[in-house]
């Protein structure tokens, strides 16, 4: 391996299997049928991540989000604030769905390497309901000052319905500073008509890849090599049973 591939370790947290988003750019019902043949466990509980985190190298950075939402899982808040007192830094990838008003101010004031907040699109291509709770929601997360926040739309800009028209005046109103990515499909499992996709990253294991260098914890505790493994091919082993050397 290409040793500038070889850096600070990192884990990706899958707090659940099973995603209420059901987002047509994550192959959710692929992961969801290769883990049942797995395991029946899933949840993450909170005292199987302690167990897990403390086998951590220091200075590990965790990354919620994995598979799933992570704030489906009930748990999820306390899992942060365990991970960020335990001196790791975190970073989060959410729709906020799962996310409480509550939940906002118990992490409002953790210093996040970065809170990815993904924002619906118009397009059907992800379903989350814009209704009057969802829009508070997003207005007390902008309101919170929360630290290195960014908000995303999976979707090119200018693509037909990139932003969920529910939320335009909200944008317009806070002055959201909204990014566009271009989605990717999966390493090959997913084709979306219409959607164009970004290039595959072909030929030898180098530092093109950045997260090689960062496992996926599933509920189970069993650790999957690649955040694009949605058919958990290549399974590392288990945090509970091994250490993470």
């Amino acid at each position: 391996m290409d040793k500038t591939c070889i850096n600070k370790n990192g884990l990706e947290i899958t707090t659940v299997i099973g995603c209420i988003n059901s987002c047509a750019y994550c192959p959710s019902k692929l992961v969801v049928n290769e883990y049942i043949k797995r395991s029946d466990n899933v949840k993450l509980s909170f005292d199987d991540f302690k167990k897990c985190i403390n086998k951590l190298p220091e200075n590990t950075t965790l990354y919620f989000g994995g598979f799933s939402e992570p704030f489906l899982n009930s748990e999820c808040i306390k899992m942060i604030l365990y991970a960020y007192e335990s001196g790791c830094e975190v970073e989060v990838y959410t729709t906020g769905i799962g996310l409480t008003l509550e939940d906002i101010d118990i992490i409002r004031n953790i210093k996040f390497k970065k809170f990815y907040l993904h924002l619906p699109d118009n397009s059907g291509l992800t379903r989350i309901n814009v209704n009057n709770e969802y829009v508070s929601l997003i207005r007390k997360i902008v309101n919170s000052d929360i630290v290195n926040i960014r908000y995303i739309c999976l979707l090119p800009e200018g693509y037909p319905g990139s932003v969920k028209s529910e939320l335009s005046a909200l944008i317009e109103e806070l002055n959201i500073p909204l990014e566009f990515w271009q989605p990717n499909n999966r390493a090959g499992n997913l084709e979306i008509p219409g959607l164009n996709f970004v290039d595959r990253i072909e030929g030898v294991i180098n530092h093109k890849c950045k997260h090689l260098n960062r496992g996926v914890l599933l509920p189970n505790c069993d650790v999957v090599l690649c955040c694009m493994d949605f058919g958990l091919k290549h399974v590392l082993g288990n945090l509970i049973t091994s250490s993470y050397a």
